[in-house]
């Protein structure tokens, strides 16, 4: 779907404003057409790599932010004691962080799913 969605977002022509295909049945019929039913999974391969590091990132910083709450910040005995307002903020931040490390590899997604659409673009004007 977010393949789909991508190439709807750009898919407006600069002549009009119809959208170049009208529906999200009509955009992968029009991909499977194209490229076969492979070109719907155009973009996986930085998705699933962007993973790794997105979670990995996001549990060592909220595993490491914990404790330091918990010791420095309220000086609490055990980390069953933190309240859930730290909890969600060290979430938060753990969040923040690893969408900012993975961020790339959303860049390159995105890129890869538009393309196809963009060269089409560039060539029908």
């Amino acid at each position: 779907l977010d393949l789909l969605r991508a190439q709807m977002a750009i898919s407006m022509t600069s002549l009009s404003d119809e959208p170049r295909h009208p529906s999200y049945t009509a955009a992968a019929e029009a991909i499977v057409r194209s490229e076969g039913v492979l070109g719907l999974f155009r973009g996986i391969r930085p998705t699933l790599v962007g993973i790794v590091p997105h979670a990995g990132t996001s549990f060592m910083v909220f595993e490491t932010l914990k404790p330091w709450i918990q010791r420095e910040v309220l000086d609490l005995r055990s980390e069953r004691e933190l309240p859930i307002f730290w909890r969600l903020f060290a979430g938060g931040v753990a969040g923040l962080i690893a969408q900012g490390a993975s961020y790339p590899f959303h860049v390159v997604r995105r890129r890869m799913q538009v393309q196809k659409v963009m060269g089409d673009a560039a060539t029908s004007q």
